[in-house]
């Protein structure tokens, strides 16, 4: 931000005249573009629609007196713009810079998921907020591919000075990284809810006929979290949650067993579910795609390879 009197040194950049309060007030919805280098700081937006449901249907129906947003902006806007009738108590925890001009050391610090460095004054945050709070809710957005054990460990560091603080989290990542999300936090269950994110472009890579393949991640109850929408979800009584129309529960695994919301079908001979268009192998003994087959597929030997074989077999003749 400058004053008007700078402006002829802006003239070579894009810039907004005349901020109203409302803009100031939620500069990721009316100011600030997604950050778009996809080596270093791709950045994307929730959309409106699931901000609404997120604030209205699960954290202002919530016993939390405190909400820390890391690397959620959007979240953290909107939890503080005057339409929103709550008595919560938000911080920001981001690494985009440029929210240093329109939030105070009082609202946010600029932090480092993974590493859990703050690199702002960070004697309000952990005076004044964290020693009020006693049940918190941690909404978290890290990068896809992110080290999920390092993530871990920053936020167990975060709160190593409260740890009287009861906490629940909610993480979104894709649902093929489900494993990993889990390896590093056990205690969490994935929702089949498609997340869906104003700037897409990168995310349309991976989505397909699927959509979305974000997923939310979290340790609160899934009976208290509502669907999306009436139209696409359903309540399963087995699993005492809300999962997509398309996600059959099966009684021999006893859970409703698509990650992507395409069907899929248990298979007896490998005790599991599979994806429906793929059959089982008898040949492999694995459930894949026809004509995939591992037993008929010519391996590759790597050329280095090859020739330590050749100098084994001279050796012993």
């Amino acid at each position: 931000m400058f004053p008007e009197h700078e402006q002829s040194d802006h003239v070579d950049h894009k810039y907004t005249e005349s901020l109203k309060r409302q803009q100031l007030r939620q500069p990721c919805r009316y100011i600030l573009q997604p950050l778009e280098n996809k080596r270093s700081d791709a950045q994307f937006f929730f959309s409106q629609t699931f901000i609404d449901y997120l604030i209205n249907d699960i954290i202002i129906k919530g016993s939390w007196d405190s909400v820390i947003c890391i690397g959620c902006p959007t979240i953290f806007e909107n939890l503080n713009r005057p339409g929103y009738k709550t008595k919560l108590h938000s911080y920001l925890l981001d690494y985009d810079y440029r929210l240093c001009s329109f939030y105070s050391t009082k609202q946010m610090l600029i932090y480092n998921m993974f590493n859990g460095h703050i690199f702002s004054k960070k004697k309000f945050f952990q005076e004044n907020f964290l020693s009020k709070t006693k049940n918190c809710l941690v909404i978290i957005d890290p990068p896809f591919g992110g080290f999920h054990r390092a993530l871990a460990n920053s936020i167990e560091k975060l709160f190593q000075s409260n740890d009287d603080i009861q906490r629940n989290l909610i993480v979104f990542n894709p649902y093929f990284l489900e494993k990993w999300i889990n390896d590093a936090f056990s205690n969490l269950k994935m929702l089949d809810y498609k997340i869906e994110y104003t700037s897409t472009s990168s995310l349309n890579l991976c989505r397909g006929k699927k959509g979305s393949p974000v997923r939310m991640f979290t340790d609160i109850s899934p009976s208290k979290c509502p669907p999306l929408d009436e139209l696409n979800y359903k309540y399963c009584f087995e699993c005492d949650r809300y999962t997509l129309l398309t996600n059959q529960h099966c009684l021999q695994c006893q859970t409703c067993p698509s990650k992507d919301g395409l069907p899929y079908k248990h298979c007896s001979l490998c005790q599991r579910c599979v994806k429906a268009e793929r059959k089982h192998c008898n040949k492999c003994n694995v459930c894949h795609l026809p004509n995939q087959c591992m037993t008929e597929t010519t391996k590759r030997e790597c050329p280095s390879l090859s020739d330590d074989n050749e100098k084994k077999k001279k050796k012993i003749k």
